[in-house]
């Protein structure tokens, strides 16, 4: 009787083998085709994925018709319009006013954010006029004999070089770029120390100029303004250029 039983138990098992391995064998020969016609399908699904025209008509075209989750996403994202109008709905909740009200409330919130911006940008305008003016002036002071002449007799007072050494503004360049090779190659790396020290600032968590300005703008909208929320308006103003 043992060895029956047993000899069952292996006729039941050796079945169960056989059903496991054609299963197998028809699952590899329609893998291909199961593959193809998923595929199949989702050509034909992404072929009839059209915008509708009820489709086309809802979809917003600016922050104002957003709603208020996909403005919270971009004003987390450092959009200055969906922050802009994220301060104006909550100027509409705050003084249970309406759109229009609301807009003109946000005009004098963010003209008293630009408030004082004349002189803090003054630095800026500096450089601005001091690199412009520093590019093209060096162009006539290595290459055009006439500025180099006359900068070498005021300034530098080198040798001349010989008439037949200076008749191209290469070799015009090539006498200027003795003087003219130390000036510019001090002021490149006394800008690139500049910027060296600035990134290692930032390292520190310590904000340069800029930031520290925008810092200084959002605190004082935000004290100038307090029934308002205070993250809202520093967000604004923080994204604010100095020039709208």
């Amino acid at each position: 009787k043992l060895s029956m039983v047993l000899s069952g138990e292996q006729i039941i098992q050796f079945r169960s083998l056989q059903l496991t391995s054609k299963n197998t064998n028809r699952r590899n020969g329609n893998g291909n085709d199961d593959g193809e016609n998923h595929k199949n399908k989702q050509l034909h699904y992404a072929k009839r994925r059209k915008p509708t025209l009820e489709v086309a008509r809802a979809m917003p075209l600016s922050c104002q018709e957003m709603d208020n989750a996909s403005l919270i996403t971009l004003a987390a994202l450092h959009n200055h319009s969906a922050r802009t109008e994220v301060l104006k709905r909550h100027i509409m909740v705050t003084d249970e006013v309406n759109y229009e009200e609301a807009c003109r409330t946000f005009e004098i919130v963010a003209q008293y954010n630009r408030k004082g911006m004349l002189m803090h940008t003054v630095p800026y305008k500096i450089g601005i006029v001091v690199a412009l003016g520093g590019a093209f002036a060096s162009v006539p002071l290595c290459f055009h004999y006439d500025t180099v002449s006359y900068f070498n007799e005021c300034y530098v007072t080198a040798d001349v070089p010989d008439a037949k050494d200076l008749e191209t503004f290469l070799e015009v360049g090539s006498w200027a770029w003795n003087w003219m090779e130390p000036v510019l190659g001090q002021i490149s790396f006394f800008l690139l120390c500049l910027q060296y020290s600035r990134s290692q600032l930032q390292n520190l968590g310590i904000k340069p100029y800029t930031h520290m300005i925008k810092d200084m703008r959002a605190n004082q909208l935000a004290t100038e303004f307090p029934r308002y929320d205070a993250k809202i308006l520093k967000d604004f103003s923080k994204t604010d250029n100095f020039y709208s």
